[in-house]
């Protein structure tokens, strides 16, 4: 009876096969770079909208509050 005496645990591969596949970088196409214009533009003037609202309220906050310390 003959046995061969392993001291790694690593299994063996049959082959060396790599997970890599020839092209490795692809420009994106055009289809994937972005949102469309109208989807930006909806959302540029959602922000500003929110933004406007923001510097509103805090504006009308602050002058109460100056307001109700200092008086009129």
């Amino acid at each position: 009876m003959q046995q061969t005496i392993k001291n790694s645990q690593t299994p063996e591969f049959d082959t060396n096969k790599t997970q890599t596949t020839p092209i490795l970088y692809r420009e994106p196409k055009p289809t994937e770079q972005g949102s469309p214009r109208f989807q930006k533009l909806k959302a540029d003037i959602l922000d500003f909208a929110l933004f406007a609202l923001i510097a509103i309220v805090s504006w009308f906050v602050i002058t109460l509050l100056l307001t109700a310390v200092f008086g009129s």
